[in-house]
């Protein structure tokens, strides 16, 4: 999932949208796995700004949705 949101965020493979598709299939991902991220909106929102802002590496991001898992 935090593989999808990385480089889903920093390909900039569409015109717009990017972090929401991102978002979606981190979030598909993760439910297709029984797994679901417990974080408020504003959390998520802000952790994909800055992933494609490249504030965030791959690896935090997988740090960040371990700790967000429940």
């Amino acid at each position: 999932a935090a593989t999808y949101a990385y480089h889903i965020s920093q390909a900039h493979a569409f015109i717009d949208g990017n972090k929401r598709i991102a978002a979606a299939a981190s979030e598909i991902f993760l439910e297709i796995n029984d797994e679901i991220l417990n974080a408020p909106n504003d959390a998520i929102y802000e952790l994909f700004m800055r992933i494609a802002a490249g504030e965030k590496s791959r690896d935090e991001v997988e740090k960040i949705f371990s700790e967000w898992l429940s």
